[in-house]
């Protein structure tokens, strides 16, 4: 200590009147000032400095404010199996009122009240039933499977209105209520090309509308106000028909960031501004109504083909399912996760929203149907 007092003492200049008691002074601030600038740096000598901020990043424990953390988790309210088997789930549909999700496995029907998971109808119809819609007002549910159509209604137990309507000429693996309850249209099954839309009252087809080169069509929805309707299939585009203007149609496509492979889901959002696709190549694409414009791409979390999507009421929030077993919650703003849902055992095959978004049902393939209450 001695050694730095006479360096430093040395080192600065002396005015003639300047003692030996002010160079000792003043060599002890310079000393603790250096002392106070190592401080710092020897609490965390691990540290690195964040490149372009100036700033030291922790290297260890737990997230600092304003760093992404884990995805929150949610476990589901109930699970049951759609009939007696481990049928695949085909398509699952709840109720608009979140009161009953109904379900079809093969030639099985089976509609459960959610809050004391029980069936009120459980139906083997005969024609093999591979989809299901709900209508509007939650009053009627329509089923198509094998060249047949079925409309039931009422609560407990669901009665079937007249015959079965077996006037299609191929089978439907797809059905979506129109929003008026008046008409819906179905989809083929694997392999076909052609989208039938069918008015209620006149039991008969009022259009046909085919898939641009033939392609299989895969998915099928109607927006909210009844003038657009959406397809995904085989050629990776999914479309935008304007049912104003005799189905003219519309490719959404992106150049660098459109789907790669087959379009297994699409629907829209709750004001029809926006569509949501999901595709064999593990991702989900939000796109604007009726530019077509990508907006988003949610990708990242799904390990196998995106096989269902959901709009959440408000909008802000997409929902996928996949054949890796995963049901997902992404931001759309920022294309992020928000919350994985878990207790799906199965491939996701089918995914259903209730209006007020707080009830939230899955198919899968081993014949279960999971539900989860998002609120």
């Amino acid at each position: 200590m001695a050694f730095g007092l006479s360096v430093v003492a040395n080192w600065l200049p002396k005015p003639a009147k300047l003692t030996s008691w002010w160079v000792v002074g003043i060599a002890f601030v310079l000393i603790l000032l250096v002392a106070a600038l190592g401080v710092g740096k020897e609490t965390d000598p691990e540290a690195e400095e964040t490149p372009g901020t100036g700033r030291q990043a922790p290297t260890s424990g737990a997230p600092s404010q304003g760093m992404a953390g884990p995805v929150p988790v949610r476990q589901p309210a109930m699970a049951f199996g759609c009939d007696q088997t481990s049928n695949l789930v085909e398509s699952v549909a709840v109720q608009p009122a979140g009161q009953l999700v109904a379900c079809v496995s093969g030639s099985t029907t089976s509609i459960w009240t959610i809050e004391n998971q029980s069936p009120s109808l459980a139906k083997d119809l005969g024609v093999g039933a591979l989809a299901a819609s709900f209508d509007p007002a939650g009053t009627t549910l329509l089923t198509a499977g094998s060249s047949c159509w079925q409309l039931f209604e009422g609560n407990r137990p669901w009665n079937r209105i007249g015959d079965s309507e077996c006037g299609m000429d191929e089978q439907a693996h797809g059905v979506t209520f129109a929003p008026d309850g008046k008409s819906f249209a179905t989809r083929p099954f694997a392999g076909g090309s052609k989208i039938r839309f069918w008015d209620i009252a006149g039991r008969k087809i009022t259009n046909t509308y085919t898939a641009d080169n033939d392609k299989s069509v895969r998915a099928i929805a109607y927006s909210p106000t009844g003038r657009y309707f959406a397809s995904g299939g085989d050629d990776a585009r999914p479309y935008l028909w304007d049912l104003t203007k005799s189905g003219e149609r519309t490719p959404l496509t992106d150049d660098r960031r459109g789907h790669a492979e087959a379009v297994q889901a699409v629907a829209f959002s709750p004001d029809g501004t926006r569509l949501v696709t999901g595709s064999d190549d593990r991702t989900a694409k939000v796109w604007s109504v009726p530019e077509g414009k990508l907006l988003a791409s949610l990708d990242g979390e799904h390990s196998d083909n995106v096989k269902a999507v959901a709009f959440s009421p408000d909008g802000r929030t997409v929902i996928t399912g996949g054949e890796d077993h995963k049901v997902v919650m992404w931001d759309v703003a920022t294309g992020k996760p928000v919350r994985k849902l878990e207790g799906s055992s199965g491939m996701i095959s089918s995914l259903s929203l209730d209006r007020d978004g707080k009830i939230l049902a899955a198919g899968c393939s081993d014949g279960k149907v999971v539900v989860w209450k998002l609120t």
